[in-house]
């Protein structure tokens, strides 16, 4: 860690957490999958700068608020310019609420509710 950056284990209130940032950052190579940390950052209206490789599985989506780019060492022009031009980072933190209500917390426990209801019968 370095001064002014806080590295922090798991934590319960995640929506509180990303209103104290001014942004997200999802620096991932070589995943599979798809980074929970980056949809939940978008759906709380917080840009996420991240690799093209951590923004698997979202990228099809054009969110406004995923600013994707090739590398790790190329993070640093997207991040310094929106933490420099807030006005700028704010018209990308408006989310489409519609698009990203399948990426709620609670429209995945009522998919899996459902799931379940269904198997047991």
């Amino acid at each position: 860690s370095q001064p002014g950056v806080e590295v922090m284990a798991s934590r319960e209130d995640v929506a509180a957490l990303f209103g104290e940032c001014a942004l997200t950052i999802n620096p991932l190579r070589g995943i599979r999958g798809s980074a929970i940390k980056l949809i939940e950052s978008l759906t709380v209206g917080r840009v996420c700068v991240s690799t093209v490789e951590g923004a698997r599985g979202f990228l099809d989506l054009r969110l406004p608020g995923l600013v994707t780019v090739s590398s790790v060492d190329a993070m640093i022009e997207p991040i310094v310019r929106l933490l420099r031009d807030p006005e700028a980072r704010r018209r990308l933190e408006s989310p489409d609420r519609g698009q990203l209500a399948q990426f709620h917390w609670e429209h995945a426990a009522r998919l899996q509710a459902t799931l379940y209801r269904e198997m047991i019968g």
